[in-house]
């Protein structure tokens, strides 16, 4: 028995020192390449503007090298995370029953694929609009010029939070299965409940999104989306489980 928790231990143990030898390597990479990394994250503001007479600015002396260290940080995080996911899925899946697997592979490919959409709506959608909104409160006027000088740490944090904010909203669908998994939440509740959880969606985007029309509606439209996609997965999956339970 010793023997045994002693060779998980061990694999444990192995899995975790391949995991951070591969976020070092990352850390790295990200390192030698984090000009163009930090180019990624400035091209939805780039597009916007022709950047003539325009800079990203730091105000204190190690404020670009923390920046840049901050970046590449979480830029190995994300970059190792699938890697971090095999580890586990690796150390895990042989004391799983077949039906089991089986879930965990479509929730895995469930996850990854909405993690991969979330960051193209994102990347090309949300962050253009937001600095686009952002953009407009420039001011060029016989009193007095408005310009936009950017402090290259508050934009950078402020794309992560975006993105942070935005990868939770998309995983909805597998928050609810979790909830129905654990009997917190049941179809009759999301049905009947809409036009409340509607209005409260509605609330969100105003909070969210830019006093925009056309903003306020995308984010209101794709958060509904997701609602009702998480409404056809629950009656999905209960149906799928009364299958089960039959035979």
């Amino acid at each position: 028995m010793n023997f045994v928790i002693s060779q998980h231990f061990n694999e444990i143990k192995y899995r975790f020192l391949y995991i951070f030898f591969t976020f070092l390597l990352c850390f790295i990479i990200c390192t030698i390449y984090s000009e163009s990394i930090m180019f990624f994250y400035v091209h939805p503001l780039i597009n916007l503007t022709s950047m003539q007479g325009k800079h990203l600015i730091f105000t204190e002396m190690s404020e670009a090298f923390h920046t840049y260290i901050f970046l590449c940080f979480f830029t190995s995080i994300y970059c190792t995370f699938p890697y971090f996911f095999y580890q586990f899925w690796a150390f895990f899946i042989p004391s799983t029953y077949q039906f089991e697997r089986l879930q965990l592979r479509f929730l895995s490919f469930f996850f990854f694929t909405l993690l991969f959409f979330s960051c193209i709506i994102i990347y090309f959608i949300i962050l253009p609009e937001i600095w686009s909104f952002f953009l407009h409160f420039e001011k060029k006027s016989y009193y007095f010029n408005l310009q936009l000088e950017a402090r290259i740490s508050s934009y950078i944090q402020f794309t992560f939070q975006i993105f942070s904010y935005f990868f939770v909203l998309f995983q909805c669908p597998l928050f609810t299965h979790f909830s129905l998994n654990l009997n917190l939440l049941t179809i009759s509740f999301l049905v009947n409940s809409r036009k409340y959880i509607y209005f409260l969606f509605l609330i969100l985007a105003a909070f969210l999104s830019p006093p925009d029309i056309l903003s306020q509606f995308f984010l209101f439209s794709l958060i509904v989306f997701m609602y009702e996609l998480c409404v056809f997965y629950s009656c999905f999956y209960d149906s799928l489980r009364e299958r089960i339970k039959t035979f």
